[in-house]
């Protein structure tokens, strides 16, 4: 009975993991982290930090995404790697029948120092 619960344990945890690996791959692949990626690119003090923005990748645990019809809120944690330094930026964005709009930033520098972005 015990080796019964054991496999069904394991088959959750393996379900979660592989839903949750999936996930995360198809947000990579939407207009919200598209727009989150083009935002750092182009933002000026990122840039005036971190240099040209070499690199911009979705943290593991750090986003959220939620749809409501046409309406929606995502927040991302990015992991940015620039030409002179690398560092964090925390995004808050809403999207109105599609269009996505960053709301809030924040830039996190290796040294802990939070930059508020505009």
């Amino acid at each position: 009975m015990l080796n019964r619960w054991k496999t069904v344990l394991l088959g959750l945890v393996l379900a979660f993991v592989s839903v949750s690996v999936v996930v995360y791959f198809e947000v990579q692949r939407g207009d919200a982290y598209v727009a989150a990626c083009t935002f750092v690119k182009e933002n000026q003090v990122i840039r005036g930090r971190l240099g040209v923005v070499t690199k911009c990748s979705l943290r593991l645990f750090g986003w959220s995404i939620s749809y409501n019809g046409p309406n929606g809120m995502a927040d991302f944690g990015l992991d940015v790697v620039g030409d002179k330094q690398s560092g964090e930026v925390f995004l808050d964005m809403r999207t109105n029948l599609g269009e996505w709009e960053v709301v809030g930033a924040k830039l996190r520098l290796n040294d802990g120092t939070f930059v508020p972005i505009d």
